[in-house]
């Protein structure tokens, strides 16, 4: 307990003014503290928390893509592989995985180093009491199952405890040089610790992670204002490692793993964008639906790696023979399609078509000794000459493939 100086006066022994703004700005101290500490550490916990949300969010969409193939097939141990390619452990107490006529396939928990204890458990239902879900749906777009993500409040408990040492301390060195300077507390003391709690305003309202502490002239003080700014590199730490895992994951769930190229729910995406462009602007756009020819058969030969090697140098050949504002994917499969935005006469459909057809003659090397030539199929279909909406795009342009497909096979007859 801390025992202020009195100093009684001549008259009547009534307490100095010394003593009055030792009190009053130690009241005030603390207040500043509490209010920074709390503020702070309150504040920080419900960014993470938010951050910690969409985190699971964008696991349970790219989970909900890794596994279709295995929970059509049923393999679990397919599921458990998808699962422990998606590093966001951190966050996730549980997963499960749930196939529509098979039940539970796959109840996912971390090793047991890493499994939440019970308090941990307990904060983690009441701040997610509802684990996120996710339909899986199959290449014919039914739902086939469901994932289930239950949150984990590992980290928000270890950024809070982390918040609460600390602010004790600051608050213990803040009592300390308040004693030691009390006629130097507004100036010295004070000011300091309003611009502490401005600064996790701004960090709590702003996030202005960048913001720091000025050094102060008083060594408590100074030692408090460099805690606190550890603090603060430890929030923004934490929120960029919060972004770079959530972009990580959007880029996961929207790309394919393969060949780095958008996949097929991003393709649904931008064909619509593109769609109301087009609309917007009055401008045509062209799909091109390109399929491999006898892939099965360069798969049996050559194996998955060499038929791997075929996607992989199809997907950088469609690259570098588009122009930069067109879009390529890979739908799955031996299948890609390519968006083309409003073209001039220099760079027609059917210009870029013969393009990615020259860049398709060089053979494939599969390794030193053994070289493959590939044959594409592309079928074309134009916006809105073909067709007026997105389905039926798309199936004008697989057809358009087809008969390209069709007539190459019979003059090879």
């Amino acid at each position: 307990m801390i025992r202020w100086p009195r100093r009684a006066a001549e008259e009547g022994g009534l307490p100095t003014l010394r003593t009055i703004l030792a009190r009053g700005h130690f009241r005030l101290v603390v207040l500043a503290v509490l209010l920074a500490a709390v503020s702070l550490t309150v504040g920080g916990a419900m960014l993470l928390r938010s951050y910690a949300q969409l985190n699971l969010q964008l696991a349970a969409k790219t989970l909900s893509y890794a596994v279709e193939p295995a929970v059509y097939f049923g393999d679990t141990e397919a599921v458990h592989e998808a699962i422990r390619s998606v590093d966001a452990r951190e966050t996730i107490q549980r997963i499960e995985v749930s196939g529509k006529a098979d039940g539970l396939l796959v109840a996912w928990e971390p090793e047991a180093g890493r499994q939440d204890n019970a308090f941990e458990m307990w904060v983690s239902r009441l701040v997610w009491p509802s684990a996120v879900e996710m339909p899986i749906h199959g290449q014919s777009g039914d739902v086939i199952g469901k994932i289930k993500v239950f949150g984990s409040a590992h980290g928000l408990l270890s950024y809070s405890m982390m918040g609460v040492v600390v602010g004790l301390c600051c608050l213990g060195l803040t009592v300390l040089a308040t004693r030691m300077l009390a006629r130097k507390l507004e100036e010295e003391v004070v000011q300091p610790l309003v611009h502490v709690a401005e600064v996790a305003a701004a960090v709590r309202n702003e996030r202005e992670f960048g913001r720091r502490i000025a050094p102060s002239s008083i060594a408590e003080v100074d030692r408090f204002s460099s805690d606190f700014n550890g603090l603060l590199a430890e929030l923004e730490w934490w929120h960029k490692s919060f972004v770079s895992e959530n972009q990580a994951l959007a880029h996961m769930a929207d790309h394919d793993t393969l060949t780095g190229l958008g996949n097929r729910a991003l393709f649904e995406r931008e064909l619509g964008r593109a769609i109301e462009r087009a609309d917007a602007t009055k401008q045509a756009f062209a799909l091109l639906y390109i399929d491999i020819d006898h892939f099965k058969l360069i798969n049996d030969t050559c194996g998955h790696a060499g038929g791997d090697r075929v996607l992989k140098e199809v997907a950088s050949r469609l690259l570098a023979a588009l122009r930069a504002r067109d879009q390529a994917f890979r739908l799955g499969g031996d299948e890609f399609a390519v968006l083309v935005d409003a073209w001039g006469s220099e760079a027609s459909p059917d210009h870029i078509r013969g393009r990615l057809l020259d860049a398709m003659a060089e053979p494939v090397a599969l390794d030193e000794d053994e070289e493959i030539r590939i044959l594409v199929s592309v079928g074309i279909a134009s916006y809105p000459r073909d067709a007026r909406d997105a389905q039926a795009l798309v199936r004008c342009a697989d057809q358009h493939m087809y008969t390209s497909k069709r007539r190459r096979n019979l003059r090879v007859i």
